[in-house]
């Protein structure tokens, strides 16, 4: 009996000291990605539409329908009385960013037990924020290069939320305390026909919550592996069309 005890301490330990490797790689990593977004600051083709969206709901003075998270920006330069680019770039990605993984760590507690697969939830979706800009269709969905579009605030916002509000009505459905008893047999028949409904419910809630995380992390990196080869493909085909045509003017 004194074995599985002690193996069962050293797996516990193991995980928590897992859990901690992967906690300080996570917060190194977010570190990292907030002081390269203000160091860089570096515009691209795409998030230039939104600058320009920004800058101009700053010189105009009113509101964009077509850019309303990049009107907020505008409204809250002004307010400041700052630039909105100085807003972009120096203000917003030491609240957004951090904010977006808060929320991302709050779904993580809700769907797992174990803080080390917390923590490694958190590592996925760091590295794909990191190297997801490899491909210029996945740049306004990153928080190194689009944190303040509109975008990111729906995918890495609104959707882990609304995650979060769903694994968290199924615990709350979970430890909902019984009924009082002294009810007839019929009665606790029906009522453990209820509850074993209920349960059952919540688990497929938990698996499905579960399921759609894993499907999007998938889809992103399938996305990520796609665009990077054609890109690279791209590129290829570009520097051979300028070495055919400097052989031809040669």
């Amino acid at each position: 009996m004194d074995i599985p005890a002690s193996e069962n301490k050293i797996k516990k330990r193991r995980t928590a000291a897992a859990g901690k490797i992967l906690a300080l790689s996570v917060l190194l990593l977010i570190a990292l990605q907030i002081a390269a977004v203000i160091l860089m600051a570096g515009e691209t083709p795409v998030n230039t539409g939104a600058l320009a969206a920004a800058l101009r709901a700053y010189s105009e003075r009113r509101f964009i329908p077509e850019a309303p998270v990049m009107s907020i920006w505008a409204f809250v330069a002004r307010i400041c009385g700052m630039h909105p680019l100085t807003v972009i770039y120096c203000i917003t990605p030491v609240i957004l960013i951090p904010l977006y993984y808060l929320i991302y760590m709050l779904t993580a507690y809700k769907l797992f037990e174990s803080p080390a697969h917390r923590w490694f939830m958190l590592l996925c979706i760091c590295l794909l924020n990191m190297w997801g800009s490899q491909s210029e269709y996945m740049i306004p969905y990153t928080l190194l290069t689009g944190w303040y579009t509109g975008r990111a605030f729906i995918v890495h916002g609104i959707l882990p939320f609304a995650a979060y509000l769903l694994a968290d009505r199924c615990r709350i459905e979970e430890t909902e305390p019984p009924e009082e008893a002294g009810l007839e047999e019929t009665d606790d028949y029906y009522k453990q026909e209820e509850e074993y409904m209920k349960n059952h419910k919540i688990i497929n809630a938990r698996n499905l919550a579960v399921a759609l995380l894993l499907v999007v992390i998938m889809f992103i990196a399938s996305v990520y592996i796609m665009n990077r080869k054609i890109n690279s493909l791209y590129e290829t085909t570009v520097n051979l069309q300028q070495e055919i045509e400097e052989i031809r003017r040669e």
